[in-house]
C-alpha cells in the first residue's frame, strides 16, 4: 500500500535552505581557505598574525566537513529522515551557545543567527506538527 504524501511544512522548507546555504557557505569558505591563501592579517585591534599555510588546510577541511554536514541535514530533512532532525536540534544547540558566547565576545551580527538556531532548534525538537511530518 502507499505511504500517504504528507505536504511539507514552510518551517521545515525554510529550515532546508538555511541548511543549504549554510553548506554553499562552508564549502566556499573552504575551497578559499585550502586554495593558496594564506600569509599574514591584522586583526581590529591592530596585532600582526603570521599564520602558516597547514593552519588555512586545516581550518579548510574544517569548513568543508561542516558544509557537507550541512547539506546532509538539508536534503535529510527534505526526505523525512528521523536522524536529520535529531541532528538538525543539536548543531541548533551549538549554534545557540556559539552565538552566545560570540555575543559575549562583542559580535552583535551573531544574534540575528542565534535567534534563527532557536527557532530551528525549537521547531525540529518540540513541534507536533514537525513529529507528524517525520513519522
Amino acid at each position: 500500500m502507499a505511504e500517504k504524501e504528507i505536504s511539507k511544512p514552510i518551517a521545515i522548507k525554510i529550515i532546508f535552505f538555511y541548511y543549504l546555504l549554510a553548506g554553499l557557505y562552508s564549502i566556499l569558505i573552504a575551497l578559499a581557505l585550502v586554495s593558496g591563501i594564506g600569509g599574514n592579517f591584522v586583526s581590529d585591534n591592530g596585532l600582526f598574525f603570521k599564520y602558516k599555510p597547514s593552519d588555512f588546510i586545516f581550518a579548510g577541511i574544517e569548513y568543508l566537513l561542516v558544509g557537507v554536514l550541512s547539506f546532509a541535514i538539508s536534503f535529510g530533512l527534505w526526505n523525512r529522515k528521523e536522524w536529520a532532525r535529531i541532528v538538525g536540534v543539536i548543531t541548533a544547540a551549538l549554534g545557540i551557545y556559539v552565538g552566545i558566547i560570540s555575543a559575549l565576545s562583542y559580535m552583535e551580527w551573531t544574534f540575528i543567527l542565534t535567534i534563527f538556531d532557536a527557532f530551528v532548534f525549537a521547531y525540529l525538537g518540540f513541534s507536533k506538527q514537525n513529529r507528524v511530518y517525520f513519522l
